[in-house]
Order: structure tokens, then C-alpha cells, then sequence
């Protein structure tokens, strides 16, 4: 009798985690602030995009967190449509785009990448990406047929020798994320709007009052839209999408600059380590700001990023 009474109970609990889990993704989906208007059907999943204006090709790519979606370019794209033809999106596990529940890798976004610009761009194109994204044009531009004629990073970040590192306890708490239920809870959790408030307050932006609550809301909403990014965010979190980029920048062959926030922690270190790159043309700071100088300040962020495209 016990035991189907713990059955019951046990049952009863992960039918109400459930719900709950259920309840939270509705409640965040206060507004849709994707403008990726487009399909990409890779072989991977749906990947949302977005194509406007007419020029030389620009290919923005988002910051890899989970929170992340086409959304941080929601500024600079259309400034840069007058005289480019701008393509954004929405990475796999990211907005509006399929979030299948494996282990993401930098290798699956190199793969990306060169399929999206191979088969949606198809020609040669300018790369700004931004943040943990960097790690994946850097590994792009050392694939033969490589269409990037330049890339332009945006607070590039550089992963430590412990972050190339994935432990045991590293693979059983990714295993645990990718469960559906109790996975999902607590990624929930942890990826809470409060969290990202929080992201926003002491990491993203330099200056509090610049913070809105619609940028809060997509953050949180692009993390719960279409499934959640709990995949993305447990492949993130136990080291499985960084990768060495030391060997990339010795190999580089096209032009490599950096736009970074003139408070962003450590940026001068990774400036020195990209100083290596024979192909480095330099770095340029936006004042008064931090991690996201182009969500913080997009109007002198398009001023420095105009004269460095093709």
C-alpha cells in the first residue's frame, strides 16, 4: 500500500512540475520581438532569418547564450539596410528557431553557418558576431570554400583552458538538463526573467537607466519561444560549445577587427590575444557601455561599424 502511495504522490508531483514548466513558457511569451520573417530548413531543424536592404551582403550573428536572438541586432540592421543587403538569425536553440534537446557544439554552429551562407547568401559576405558567437566565425573562416571577407567581432570572448575542459560531472549534468520534465524545471530556474534582469543590470549594459523591461522581456521571451533553450543553455553551461580559437587566429587570412564596450571585463586581454592574428586590423571602443554597446548605444555603435565593412 505504501509503495503505490508513493507512486501516487511521486506521480502527482512530476504531473504538477509539468504544469508548472507549462505555465512559465506562457507566462514569458508577453511579446514576440523577432523580425526574422523567413525559413531555413536545415538539416538540423528551422531557422528563422531575416533579409533587408540591397549592397555588399552583411551576415549579423547573435551572442550564444540562451537568452540571445536576432533581437540584439534589432537596431543596427536598420541603419545598415541603406547600403547593405542585411541578413540576421536566429541560431539553432535560439529564438525563433527549432530547439531540438541534444548537445550543442561549436562544431554543429560552424556547420550552420557554412550551410546558411552557402545556400541562403550565396556570395561573399562581411560576418559581425558577437560575443561567444565569435568562436564560431573564427572556426568558419578555416573551412575551404570560406565566403566571409571580413569579421568584425563584438566583445569576442576567449575561452579559458578549464572551459575546454568537460568533466564527468560536467556530462551528467548536461544528461540531467536534456530530461524532460525535471530537466526542463530547472533550467526554468535558472533562466528566469529575474535572471536575465539580472544579466542586464551586471553584465550587458554600463548604464542601469539605458536598461528597458522590453528588452528584459525578449531576452526571457526568446529563451521560451518555440520550446525552450534548455539544450542550448546546458550545452553552454558544461563547456560543450566552446572550442581553441589560439590556432585560428595563426591561420586567419581576412581581415579581423574588434568593436568592444569600453567597461567590458577583461576586453583587453582578449584584444591582445587577437593582436597575434596577422590579419588584425584593429580595435575600437564605444564609450559607456559594456557588453552590448550595439543594444546600448546602436547610434554611435553604427558610426564605428560603418567605415569597417566592405
Amino acid at each position: 500500500m505504501k509503495k503505490y502511495k508513493r507512486l501516487y504522490l511521486g506521480g502527482l508531483t512530476i504531473a504538477g512540475i509539468h504544469f508548472f514548466n507549462k505555465y512559465i513558457s506562457e507566462k514569458a511569451l508577453v511579446q514576440n520581438n523577432s523580425f526574422t520573417d523567413f525559413e531555413y530548413k536545415w538539416s538540423y531543424g528551422s531557422i528563422r532569418y531575416s533579409k533587408q536592404g540591397n549592397g555588399a551582403p552583411v551576415l549579423l550573428i547573435h551572442d550564444l547564450t540562451a537568452g540571445s536572438s536576432s533581437y540584439e541586432w534589432k537596431f543596427i540592421a536598420s541603419s545598415l539596410e541603406k547600403k547593405h543587403t542585411v541578413y540576421t538569425l536566429d541560431l539553432l536553440g535560439c529564438g525563433n528557431s527549432d530547439k531540438p534537446v541534444f548537445t550543442y557544439t561549436n562544431f554543429l554552429f560552424v556547420q550552420l553557418l557554412k550551410d546558411f551562407v552557402a545556400d541562403i547568401i550565396n556570395d561573399s559576405c562581411d560576418i559581425v558576431t558577437s560575443g561567444t558567437s565569435c568562436e564560431i566565425a573564427l572556426m568558419y573562416a578555416l573551412t575551404p570554400n570560406c565566403s566571409a571577407k571580413k569579421i568584425i567581432t563584438v566583445n569576442p570572448y576567449f575561452a579559458s583552458s578549464e572551459e575546454l575542459l568537460i568533466s564527468k560531472k560536467n556530462k551528467y549534468c548536461n544528461y540531467f538538463y536534456q530530461l524532460p520534465v525535471l530537466g526542463t524545471f530547472a533550467a526554468n530556474l535558472k533562466n528566469s526573467r529575474e535572471a536575465f534582469e539580472q544579466l542586464f543590470y551586471n553584465n550587458y549594459y554600463y548604464d542601469d537607466y539605458a536598461i528597458s523591461s522590453d528588452c528584459i522581456d525578449a531576452y526571457y521571451s526568446a529563451y521560451h519561444t518555440n520550446g525552450t533553450s534548455r539544450g542550448l543553455f546546458s550545452s553552454i553551461l558544461n563547456h560543450y560549445t566552446h572550442t581553441d580559437t589560439s590556432g585560428a587566429l595563426n591561420r586567419l587570412t581576412i581581415p579581423l577587427s574588434v568593436i568592444a564596450g569600453a567597461y567590458e571585463p577583461d576586453i583587453d586581454t582578449v584584444i591582445n590575444t587577437y593582436k597575434t592574428a596577422d590579419t588584425f586590423t584593429g580595435a575600437d571602443f564605444i564609450p559607456d557601455t559594456r557588453h552590448l554597446p550595439h543594444l546600448e548605444k546602436p547610434d554611435e555603435f553604427v558610426k564605428v561599424l560603418m567605415p569597417l565593412l566592405s
